[in-house]
């Protein structure tokens, strides 16, 4: 999503409401406005969003992304919006950290991830200093911004050549 686009929703108009950086103008969507297939639809796009943030970061380790969203289902049939982590960690620093966690000690990245939910923000800062977890943080940033410049090639086509 766009940083320099701010959204609310007022529950009482049921309005969503996009400001964007350096523009007066605000754009506003009226969900009432919208017919019930649209309305569905967005919905659906909606569900479906918020599971997979839930395991953006897994950076193709399945059984971690399977907690995740499990997780995230959970939550929402429980009506509660936020995965709850007890600390103040984006939900990609903690996924990037078990992971980082899950490869230093060979364990699954949900057991590396359980682990951390039972530690300290002193404890995760610890971590997060620690070389070994730095530099395998880093691995699996880089690799993930691999992954997404490779998405990007592949969407190029190059000129018939010579070969």
């Amino acid at each position: 999503m766009a940083n320099f686009c701010s959204t609310s929703f007022n529950p009482e108009t049921r309005n969503v409401e996009f400001k964007f950086d350096g523009s007066p103008e605000t754009l506003t969507l009226a969900i009432d406005d919208l017919d019930e297939d649209i309305s569905e639809r967005c919905l659906i796009l909606g569900i479906t969003d918020k599971v997979r943030y839930s395991f953006a970061g897994a950076a193709g380790d399945t059984s971690y992304a399977i907690t995740q969203a499990n997780a995230t289902i959970a939550n929402l049939l429980n009506s509660q919006w936020k995965l709850n982590r007890g600390r103040s960690e984006t939900s990609r620093t903690a996924s990037d950290l078990a992971q980082a966690i899950s490869q230093i000690k060979q364990i699954p990245a949900d057991q590396a991830a359980e682990a951390l939910s039972h530690i300290s923000k002193t404890q995760i800062s610890e971590l997060l200093e620690n070389t070994a977890v730095s530099l395998t943080l880093k691995s699996i940033r880089a690799e993930r911004r691999a992954a997404k410049l490779r998405e990007k090639v592949e969407d190029i086509e190059l000129p018939e050549l010579p070969i």
